[in-house]
């Protein structure tokens, strides 16, 4: 069928060709906004839903970590524990490879009667009817290793504890020092009686300490005693038969200010 349009057709201006082709325009952008808007919101849900399984990972493995942390706690007592274990098991060996060899130094004659061992000293006693094989005993102490590194070793300590006190002017703590390190070196048998006539008397005068002097085996010695007590420390020495020697340095040293 046929259709005729008995009204006349009207011409568009430019205004209703432009309104048309705004609003055909803005139809696309409204599309493409929400198109975008809905991409975001996508994209911000996968995210999310990521981060929830992260956090979730997250805790599984903090829970892991937790547990072995316990379980190292656990493994590095037993490491401390058994390295503890070694220790005391190589210290027990060399006790007693210490005691085998004092034991064998003591001859027939010799009785043991009491040995104990510490950090820093051993102590002996005994029963013996011979002079000999006493001091025969005495001297293989003396010469065995373990003990002479052991004076060694505590004598280089008391010099290091006399400078502290020289520096500090502690001349009385400086004189108890020295009277130990007279006893490791008369414990090595530098020593002699006349040594330790004079040293003796010195000490009983008043001096703060007395000690031989030098490698030892002679008979000097040096004494630390107190200006008012200078004069009864040297009558006493004198009265050993021994000689004082009054020395003073020729230049003045190193001075601290």
């Amino acid at each position: 069928m046929a259709s005729i349009n008995l009204f006349k057709t009207r011409k568009q201006g430019f205004f209703d060709q432009f309104m048309k082709w705004a609003l055909t325009v803005g139809r696309f952008v409204v599309i493409l906004t929400e198109t975008i808007a809905l991409a975001a919101f996508l994209y911000r849900f996968s995210l999310d839903q990521e981060l929830i399984d992260l956090h979730g990972k997250i805790k599984e493995k903090q829970a892991i970590v937790k547990l072995l942390k316990e379980n190292e706690d656990t493994y590095r007592s037993l490491q401390s524990n058994l390295a503890h274990a070694k220790t005391l098991m190589e210290a027990g060996k060399e006790d007693t490879r210490i005691y085998t060899s004092i034991t064998n130094f003591a001859s027939n004659t010799i009785v043991l009667t009491n040995f104990s061992m510490s950090t820093d000293q051993i102590k002996i006693a005994a029963q013996t009817q011979s002079v000999a094989a006493l001091t025969n005993f005495i001297k293989a102490l003396k010469e065995y290793p373990k003990i002479i590194d052991n004076i060694f070793t505590h004598v280089q300590q008391l010099v290091i504890l006399a400078r502290k006190k020289l520096l500090n002017k502690d001349f009385r703590a400086l004189g108890e020092l020295i009277n130990f390190n007279q006893g490791y070196l008369a414990s090595l048998g530098v020593s002699s009686g006349k040594l330790e006539a004079m040293i003796h008397a010195a000490r009983n005068a008043g001096a703060y300490g007395a000690k031989l002097s030098g490698a030892g085996g002679g008979d000097c010695m040096i004494c630390l005693a107190p200006p008012e007590k200078t004069k009864a420390v040297k009558k006493a020495i004198e009265s050993t038969e021994g000689q004082v020697i009054n020395v003073k340095t020729g230049v003045e040293g190193v001075r601290i200010e």
